[in-house]
């Protein structure tokens, strides 16, 4: 990915309405804001976004499609467990 790619897409604000929306009315708009929600978030929110059954992940999503952050998008994809998830996120971004 060049810089310039990098800075528009992964880098800098989404519009509200490509934003994270976190089922606690958190509003995350770059790379770098929903790690400190990430990790306060209860069990019950943490699977509203991502269950354990996989069917659903809507924050690999979010950074694959949105951010276009593809290659962190399948690394998340697969993780089910919320500390495992921040901290590979939090290695590759914050």
């Amino acid at each position: 990915m060049d810089l310039i790619v990098l800075r528009d897409r992964v880098l800098s604000d989404r519009s509200p309405r490509s934003a994270f929306w976190f089922c606690n009315g958190t509003v995350r708009r770059n790379i770098y804001e929903p790690a400190s929600t990430m990790k306060g978030l209860n069990g019950w929110s943490f699977r509203n976004h991502i269950d354990s059954d996989n069917d659903k992940n809507g924050f690999a999503e979010w950074i694959a499609e949105v951010l276009g952050d593809e290659e962190l998008g399948q690394i998340l994809k697969n993780v089910v467990e919320q500390g495992r998830l921040y901290d590979i996120y939090n290695d590759k971004w914050v």
